[in-house]
């Protein structure tokens, strides 16, 4: 009877697990077609966004004297030209903000690159296998690349670098930063569930990552550059520069905060994560 008792166990055993198996081998491709998104609406945005503002140091061809001649758009073409003559470059101008190339499509948005992300990081967190090492690698990802920029990298550009180029560096960093910190904290979540773990520490840390990424980052970054702009324009009105000052001032300090309390929410996980060791 007790050998019988052990057998019928055994099989409920494993017809349950050969069933989440099952559930799970069935989701994969949906795991990885939702990873691949997330990956597209980061990468790609990048490249491109890296294209469009590409400009040679900071000189453009003269349109005017462009106008005369047959060199048209031709980089290579124009680039001879110069070096021949026959044209002539201006400077140009430091407050001036180059116009968009071109309109950015549904899934160049911020908002849909943090959907993609996080259910691309949660579908794969809960049906791809290797859930544990998927864990540690986005977890340990995330962390160190949280600290290095918080405390080491940021830190330095900012001692040694003009104020306008390391604005204008971090208004490039950022996006990337948090969509990474966004992808991982998610992959962290939904595998820390399957592997019994306290979601509260990295659902907190997600809330706080997508609120810097949807708002408090990009808005700061618009006041930041509208303000360097009237600088460079000479431009002063000491109303609208003391409102923007606060505005900035606001805006990255609830950004810095909020990146803060990402981190502790690390930390926390990584408290409940080393209790398991």
């Amino acid at each position: 009877q007790a050998i019988l008792l052990l057998v019928t166990s055994w099989g409920r055993t494993s017809a349950t697990a050969m069933s989440q198996a099952h559930r799970r081998s069935m989701l994969a491709p949906l795991g990885l077609l939702a990873v691949v998104l997330g990956l597209t609406s980061w990468v790609a945005p990048a490249f491109s966004a890296g294209v469009c503002d590409a400009r040679m140091a900071a000189w453009r061809p003269s349109s005017a004297a462009f106008a005369g001649s047959d060199v048209g758009f031709d980089k290579g073409r124009a680039l001879k030209a110069v070096a021949a003559g026959e044209v002539q470059l201006q400077q140009a101008d430091p407050g001036e903000e180059d116009e968009p190339f071109i309109k950015p499509a549904l899934w160049n948005t911020p908002v849909f690159r943090a959907v993609a992300l996080v259910t691309g990081g949660g579908v794969a967190g809960q049906v791809l296998p290797f859930a544990a090492l998927m864990h540690i690698s986005a977890f340990g990802i995330w962390f160190g690349t949280n600290v290095w920029t918080t405390f080491f990298a940021g830190i330095t550009m900012f001692k040694n670098l003009p104020k306008q180029t390391f604005g204008k560096l971090q208004a490039k960093l950022f996006p990337q930063y948090f969509q990474l910190g966004t992808g991982c904290t998610a992959v962290v979540l939904l595998t820390g569930l399957r592997l019994g773990l306290p979601a509260g520490p990295a659902a907190a840390s997600l809330a706080c990552t997508l609120a810097n990424q949807l708002y408090l980052s990009p808005k700061a970054t618009e006041v930041m550059l509208e303000r360097y702009a009237r600088q460079n324009k000479g431009l002063k009105d000491p109303e609208v520069d003391k409102k923007l000052g606060a505005q900035f001032g606001k805006l990255h300090g609830l950004s810095s905060l909020a990146n803060l309390l990402a981190l502790v929410g690390l930390v926390a996980h990584a408290a409940a994560l080393a209790a398991r060791i």
